[in-house]
């Protein structure tokens, strides 16, 4: 049976609702030909459930209530805040809200994921940090790397770091598990589509998904090289930093840069934490983090539609690469963070 939806966004989101509706109709939602999708459904049956609530509302509604929550949850984590910076950076950085909302992707949830979790970590209250990671990376697996971060949380003893980071994995099994017992048909659905039919695991590159893993053209031992590199320096940076905040916001960026996949509306998951890293800058400082985050990445996406330079399409990626150097030879001088 081939669904229609009404006009209640662009993109993403009406594939979203259309593969809920099937869902909740007893149809197959990974069925992309039988159910009249243009690209198919890839996330686990449960979200199902979630888009089936979303989609009472407009894409631009839903996403922009995530935004506005997203932002007042940063002005809640510090008294001080410059604002207008805050919106500049959330609001451009990176182009990637723009194609969240544009597109009606779901990469401002996981903007929204990253920001609660970063309020727990700020406020101490590790344990629902630990459990935040797993709804996080059900859309997306991949993101479950962030909580290898939990590790850096010198406030607590090596062992119960350890267990933290433990606990965020079984609690994603878990819930997949859970989706086999009580959504089994539709479960299975998920799994054959996912790993046994010939649509690619991973996105093709470029603009569209602007990772390591395509920037070095699928080349697994480059690819691990260059993750050791990274990991390395991130290590040196925790070394060399007393401040839990700072060890976590940057090491969301590290591990941005590492993951096999990277969507061109997956820097939403970063933008808090760039915020978070410099808010105390000066004026300067500030401005050339404007400059890095958001004007250049505007700049490259013109000239890539206007006059089609396509060598610019992992512009995304390699901001984010710049901005990790500057601000690790620019940290040194900015005031202590006093939550």
């Amino acid at each position: 049976m081939v669904y229609e939806t009404l006009d209640l966004g662009q993109g993403d989101y009406k594939l979203f609702c259309i593969a809920s509706d099937a869902f909740i109709n007893g149809d197959n939602p990974y069925d992309m030909v039988g159910i009249g999708l243009p690209f198919p459904y890839r996330y686990p049956p449960v979200t199902l459930y979630v888009f089936e609530l979303f989609c009472n509302f407009h894409s631009l509604f839903v996403y922009s209530m995530m935004l506005m929550m997203m932002i007042l949850l940063i002005l809640l984590m510090y008294e001080k805040n410059d604002t207008l910076y805050l919106l500049a950076l959330i609001l451009t950085g990176f182009n990637t809200v723009f194609f969240s909302l544009a597109n009606g992707q779901i990469g401002i949830l996981d903007g929204l994921f990253m920001t609660i979790i970063i309020f727990c970590i700020i406020k101490k209250y590790y344990v629902p940090a630990t459990f935040l990671f797993a709804p996080m990376a059900l859309f997306k697996t991949v993101p479950i790397a962030f909580a290898s971060l939990l590790l850096i949380i010198k406030e607590l003893r090596i062992m119960k770091r350890i267990l933290l980071v433990v606990l965020s994995i079984i609690s994603l099994f878990l819930l997949h598990v859970l989706q086999l017992v009580f959504l089994q048909k539709s479960y299975f659905q998920y799994f054959d589509f996912t790993f046994l039919s010939q649509y690619p695991i991973i996105d093709r590159g470029g603009e569209i998904n602007p990772a390591l893993y395509n920037i070095v053209g699928h080349n697994l031992f480059v690819y691990g090289f260059f993750v050791i590199i990274i990991v390395l320096f991130y290590l040196y940076f925790v070394h060399r930093t007393d401040d839990t905040i700072k060890r976590f916001n940057y090491g969301v960026l590290c591990v941005a840069l590492t993951l096999p996949e990277l969507k061109w509306y997956s820097l939403c998951i970063v933008l808090t934490s760039v915020y978070l890293l410099t808010r105390e800058f000066d004026y300067y400082k500030k401005f050339i983090t404007l400059i890095i985050v958001c004007v250049i990445p505007i700049i490259c996406k013109v000239l890539i539609v206007s006059n089609n330079w396509m060598f610019l399409e992992y512009y995304q990626y390699f901001t984010l690469l710049v901005f990790v150097v500057w601000y690790y030879f620019n940290r040194l001088d900015v005031a202590a963070y006093s939550p």
